[in-house]
């Protein structure tokens, strides 16, 4: 009898179902940790901005504590001789102005309110996360 070299057609079925196996498995893990890594990097993004806006705003209060106002959907900062700043939400465009200048977008709710001396900011996040920041205004005498 003759010894035959070679592979049968049924290894080569084995070996080519085995490695699409393997490569599925590879491909969706692939796209499962860029999907995991846009929506972490999403969530980073929306982290620093209201982290940077709330701080921005803070400051900004900090400076004249005494000279702070809030309306329906709007904080202002009157210190005398100098210009107000006037913090409103634009609903329709989902963005926070700051004296008619875009300051931050991607917000879906603006909501300041000032109990006394403490002034509460509340910022929404486009996935409903609400940021926020209690101030007690140290106003001194008034």
């Amino acid at each position: 009898m003759k010894q035959q070299r070679g592979i049968t057609l049924i290894e080569v079925l084995a070996v080519l179902t085995l490695l699409s196996i393997i490569s599925v498995i590879i491909i969706s893990i692939t796209i499962n940790t860029q999907n995991t890594f846009k929506r972490q990097q999403e969530d980073n993004l929306t982290t620093t901005d209201m982290t940077l806006l709330l701080n921005s705003m803070t400051s900004e209060i900090r400076m004249h504590p005494s000279h702070v106002s809030v309306g329906r959907k709007e904080l202002r900062i009157s210190p005398p001789n100098e210009g107000a700043t006037v913090y409103t939400f634009d609903e329709g465009t989902d963005t926070l102005l700051r004296n008619g200048v875009t300051n931050g977008v991607g917000i879906s709710a603006f909501d300041p309110t000032l109990d006394g001396d403490v002034l509460t900011i509340k910022l929404t996040d486009p996935k409903s996360k609400i940021w926020s920041t209690r101030i007690v205004l140290r106003r001194g005498n008034r």
